[in-house]
C-alpha cells in the first residue's frame, strides 16, 4: 500500500534520484507549491512528482520515481497522478502543463493514460543526445 502527501520536500526527490545525495546544487531551486510525495505503508518515500509554472496559465510536469514504486504500484500511482495532476491544474489555473520524455512505449503511454497528447518529436535529445523524445501537452479550459 501507498499514500501520496502534499507537497514533496527537497529531502522526498534527493531520496528518490539515481545520484542519492542532494543534487540542489547542480539544479535551480524548484517551486515545490504543486508537488506530491509517494510513500510506503512504513513512511519509505518512494517517488515524488509536481508541475512548475513556466509561464502565466503554463507549467511543466516533472517526476522522480523509484523503480520499486512503478513496479509495484502502477495503478494506484496513475489514479493518485491524475487527482493530482487535476487538483494542480485547477489551483494554478494552468490551461496547459507540458511534459517532455522519452519517446519509449513505456513513458510516452503511461503520460497518454494520464490525458496527455503527443505534440512533437525531438530528435537526440536528452543526456548525451541519447535519443528521441516527445513534446507532450495536457490542456485544461
Amino acid at each position: 500500500m501507498i499514500y501520496c502527501t502534499e507537497p514533496a520536500t527537497q529531502e522526498d526527490f534527493n531520496a528518490v534520484t539515481p545520484r542519492g545525495g542532494n543534487i540542489a546544487s547542480s539544479l535551480h531551486p524548484v517551486d515545490l507549491s504543486y508537488s506530491c510525495v509517494f510513500k510506503s505503508g512504513d513512511g519509505r518515500v518512494l517517488g515524488c512528482g509536481g508541475v512548475v509554472q513556466i509561464f502565466d496559465g503554463t507549467a511543466e510536469a516533472w517526476a522522480a520515481f523509484s523503480d520499486e514504486l512503478i513496479d509495484g504500484h502502477k495503478l494506484s500511482v496513475t489514479r493518485f497522478t491524475r487527482q493530482m495532476l487535476a487538483r494542480w491544474q485547477e489551483a494554478g489555473h494552468f490551461r496547459r502543463i507540458t511534459a517532455m520524455t522519452p519517446q519509449s512505449g513505456t513513458h510516452s503511454a503511461w503520460l497518454e493514460v494520464l490525458g496527455f497528447q503527443v505534440e512533437g518529436v525531438m530528435p537526440n535529445f536528452g543526456p548525451g543526445a541519447s535519443g528521441d523524445w516527445c513534446v507532450m501537452g495536457l490542456l485544461g479550459e
